[in-house]
């Protein structure tokens, strides 16, 4: 295997292993590999180059520098630089985690990983939300540079939810925000991918089954971020 190279110019993990999916994907995670370097790379763009090695599905929690949403966008994005020999990619997305105060809370019922300040005390999603899911596995969910509530609608239509927001909801940030998120996930059901990304900005859904419709809300159990100042 080639040594791998992240550079601010290319901004491209260039390791050069096959790219499967789950369960092989965890033996690419954890193939070793000779030389991994990152140059002078916003902290985002590593982790993404990072996770996407690995195959992983992931999400940024909004109070990570780098996040294109919340209250992390407003933070200055620190720069990686480092280099590993004969480590593993999982290492080493590890050690830039927790060289910038970071952790990775996996979520086995929904696959996809949340990256998150250390202080946060995040813990795996509930997965309560996707109970049956009677769609098959997306191969490919891409979601490019869309506002947080057509993003919850864009998956919610692939669930067969029609869903609406609460007061709670359209009186906070997010509401509001003129940020933007994007996502992309390989192999995995519109209902784990809703309940991901309720998760990561702390917010939930309540069902009527027999109608299949549902209402966004706030996540009373969650540190919420403050309302739109008037």
């Amino acid at each position: 295997m080639k040594p791998a190279t992240i550079s601010r110019a290319l901004f491209t993990l260039t390791l050069l292993t096959s790219f499967v999916v789950a369960p092989a994907a965890t033996k690419a995670a954890d193939e070793l590999v000779p030389l991994i370097v990152i140059d002078q790379v916003p902290l985002s763009d590593a982790i993404r180059n990072l996770a996407r090695q690995m195959e992983l599905n992931y999400i940024l929690d909004p109070r990570v520098p780098g996040s294109s949403i919340g209250p992390g966008r407003l933070l200055k994005e620190p720069e990686v630089s480092s280099r590993w020999e004969k480590q593993t990619v999982r290492t080493a997305l590890l050690d830039v985690l927790d060289d910038h105060k970071l952790t990775m809370v996996l979520n086995p019922g929904t696959s996809v990983a949340r990256f998150a300040p250390q202080y946060a005390g995040v813990s795996p999603a509930d997965t309560n939300l996707i109970r049956v899911e009677t769609n098959g596995p997306i191969p490919l969910l891409r979601i490019e540079e869309r506002s947080l509530q057509d993003a919850i609608k864009s998956i919610a239509r692939r669930a067969r939810l029609k869903v609406t927001f609460d007061p709670a909801f359209t009186a906070s940030r997010w509401a509001h925000d003129n940020e933007i998120i994007s996502i992309r996930w390989q192999n995995i059901t519109a209902r784990q991918a809703l309940a991901a990304l309720l998760d990561n900005f702390d917010l939930m859904m309540i069902e009527d089954a027999p109608t299949s419709s549902a209402s966004i809300t706030l996540n009373p159990k969650a540190n919420q971020p403050p309302g739109k100042q008037r």
